[in-house]
């Protein structure tokens, strides 16, 4: 007896956490291409309302002679969807009348309202008799927004006969069954796997639609394998060092790239005129082509300048040292040459103020003389010719003293 009892709460609790899938369209927002008259508007096919006569203003008709009609339902967000179901005018004369108007019908789920953009879920041409019937359920296991039915008569096209010559809807019901927010199974709803993109995925079988990226398998519950990364994993690796994987979610080479290669995700070569790991390396000088060199061994392109060799032409040919000796030699000798003009300009500078000391001008002005010497060096307290006749000076002296 407590056996029966704990099986029935099991029952109960796995009941009551879950949910019957339901008609997500009812009495959502619904458009369409044209209205025959008031009270056939679009939202009257998703009204909750199943009856099939048209008189009892229950169903959404399109204007007659037009070459396509449509009408979707928003059912406000992404839901997973399972089945939909039509009921389209019956009345008595469906058979001869109204199934020509129905045949060839298109239904779409979309994120959008473009239908182009969504899924097919059925379309046919068929004289099968008695098709397409006034009810269809149509199993469609997809997730989107927007139920989309269409219907064309393109004059280039031949149609069955019993097709009518004009595309009209006049659709009194349309149903769509699933879960709101989860999958469907075996007519219930319950979460979908964690794992897929969005929490979308197969309303029946649980399968995701997308993997986040990085992931792969039917439950996106793998990493993507080695060599790729990204969406659907279809990203390829770059050159990674040492070989290794890359992220696979980025693609981005955690530990750097192989020698030659840069950038994030290390699919792009170094810059010209650099190698090597982390192209840090510069292309010789002394390659044919200067500073062209691979991009990964730094082997110059079209040999070497003359009087050079090897892979990098930093070998001398007949010449005991290398590349580096001569950057070296040259370096020393531009060092030398500019420490020796610095030093014999300083020498230069110095003797010349030790000769001549502090310079002083002496102007003298007289109506007859004009005298600018700056000949005169200070010695003690007074001024002492260093190159002129004491006499010369004696004589500008005595003018200057005997001038009027």
């Amino acid at each position: 007896m407590m056996l029966i009892v704990y099986m029935y709460l099991i029952v109960f609790c796995i009941i009551g956490d879950s949910k019957e899938l339901e008609n997500l369209a009812l009495k959502k927002h619904a458009v369409q291409s044209s209205t025959y008259r008031k009270g056939w508007e679009a939202e009257k096919a998703v009204d909750g309302k199943r009856l099939t006569n048209v008189n009892k203003n229950s169903c959404a008709v399109t204007h007659t002679g037009k070459t396509n009609a449509s009408w979707y339902v928003d059912l406000e967000k992404i839901v997973g969807i399972h089945q939909v179901r039509i009921y389209y005018r019956e009345q008595r004369y469906y058979e001869a009348h109204y199934r020509g108007r129905f045949a060839g019908f298109y239904l779409y789920i979309s994120n959008v309202t473009d239908r182009h953009k969504g899924k097919l879920c059925y379309h046919a041409l068929t004289e099968r008799p008695g098709y397409p019937t006034p009810v269809m359920a149509l199993t469609c296991d997809t997730w989107g927004r927007y139920v989309i039915i269409y219907n064309e008569r393109n004059p280039e096209v031949t149609y069955p006969p019993f097709y009518s010559n004009i595309a009209i809807l006049e659709l009194c019901e349309v149903e769509v069954y699933g879960c709101p927010d989860t999958l469907q199974s075996e007519g219930e709803c319950v979460d979908c796997p964690n794992t897929c993109k969005d929490g979308l995925c197969n309303v029946t079988t649980g399968t995701c639609f997308l993997c986040p990226h990085g992931f792969t398998g039917d439950y996106c519950n793998e990493t993507c394998g080695p060599g790729s990364h990204g969406h659907l994993c279809s990203g390829e690796c770059g050159f990674c060092r040492d070989g290794e994987p890359c992220d696979h979610v980025t693609g981005f080479c955690l530990n750097g790239c192989a020698d030659g290669m840069r950038g994030d995700k290390c699919t792009d070569v170094c810059e010209p005129g650099t190698y090597g790991q982390n192209c840090t390396k510069e292309c010789g000088i002394f390659c044919k082509r200067s500073r062209v060199c691979h991009h990964v061994t730094g082997k110059c392109h079209d040999g070497c300048k003359k009087g050079f060799r090897g892979d990098t032409c930093e070998e001398t040919k007949g010449f005991p040292f290398g590349v580096d000796f001569i950057y070296g030699l040259v370096g020393l000798t531009i060092t030398v040459i500019v420490l020796n003009i610095v030093f014999f300009t300083v020498l230069l500078v110095w003797r010349f103020t030790k000769k001549t000391g502090n310079i002083v001008t002496i102007n003298f002005k007289h109506p007859k003389y004009t005298f600018n010497n700056k000949a005169f060096k200070s010695e003690g307290e007074g001024y002492h010719n260093d190159g002129l006749q004491d006499g010369l000076v004696e004589n500008i002296y005595d003018g200057y003293e005997n001038s009027p």
